[in-house]
């Protein structure tokens, strides 16, 4: 899952005609796509432009995905030095996949945390104690995996204490429930921005498109909305109980940096 979509500098300059026209054949057939419209169009009319110009194309086997490796790898503190005036750190850890029925808690969990200017992150890193110019919580989720991260921009001198302050807030989580006026607050943010990121029909096509290809059913935006906003503060501290105790975090940092000791010592308390 960590691959560079892109691919690296050494496996593009490997790539030969071959491996595209088979990563085509292979890839390109109609039981590996769907088609989704949005807008101004009627379902028969999007039958017959369909029938009209994908009729020809090979109907191909959909390629079995390898299945994830779960587990935190043995090198979990990646540092690259650099001679920068910001240090970069990404704190992550595995997750739950797409389909978890936790995946809404964790939702409101990493807006909790790290979305917007009102966050426990923002405010707590940034705003108070001047540690970080930038910090931010996300989740990502596939098919049978997912992701968790925090990331921070910081100076060199307030590294290990941003990180320390960081560790504290998830693990706060786990420790108190979150108040009913910051988790309502939180819920408000959350479905006010997930409703505005669809008001393009370009939105909607790609959320029904990814949605039938990955899961093979359409979830509608109110379905969302409505799990978005039956979440508890039970269910925030329960997901966060779930990933961050045990915690199997790992840590990236880029920029003028600690020892991977010294930062091993913060993430293990």
């Amino acid at each position: 899952m960590g691959w560079p979509v892109a691919g690296t500098i050494e496996t593009i300059e490997e790539l030969r005609r071959d491996d595209f026209v088979a990563h085509i054949e292979g890839r390109y057939t109609a039981s590996n796509c769907v088609l989704s419209v949005a807008g101004a169009v009627t379902h028969e009319q999007v039958l017959e432009i369909a029938e009209r110009e994908f009729d020809a194309l090979p109907q191909g086997d959909a390629p079995e995905p390898p299945a994830a490796e779960w587990g935190r790898p043995a090198e979990h503190i990646k540092i690259d030095e650099r001679d920068l005036e910001q240090t970069n750190l990404s704190l992550t850890l595995q997750s739950m996949r797409r389909r978890d029925p936790d995946r809404y808690a964790l939702d409101i969990l990493a807006t909790v945390l790290g979305r917007g200017m009102s966050s426990r992150l923002f405010m707590e890193v940034r705003e108070r104690r001047g540690l970080a110019y930038s910090v931010s919580a996300g989740a990502g989720y596939f098919s049978d995996i997912g992701s968790f991260g925090v990331s921070a921009g910081v100076t060199r001198e307030h590294q290990e204490e941003a990180l320390e302050v960081i560790l504290n807030e998830l693990h706060r989580l786990v420790d108190e429930p979150v108040p009913e006026e910051e988790l309502q607050r939180t819920k408000d943010f959350s479905t006010g921005t997930f409703r505005l990121s669809l008001e393009r029909p370009m939105a909607l096509g790609q959320r029904f498109g990814n949605q039938l290809l990955q899961e093979g059913e359409i979830e509608t935006p109110d379905e969302t909305v409505r799990r978005l906003n039956a979440v508890t503060a039970e269910d925030v501290q329960r997901v966060a109980k779930r990933l961050f105790e045990p915690a199997q975090f790992s840590l990236a940092v880029v920029g003028p940096s600690a020892s991977a000791d010294r930062l091993d010592e913060i993430l293990t308390g």
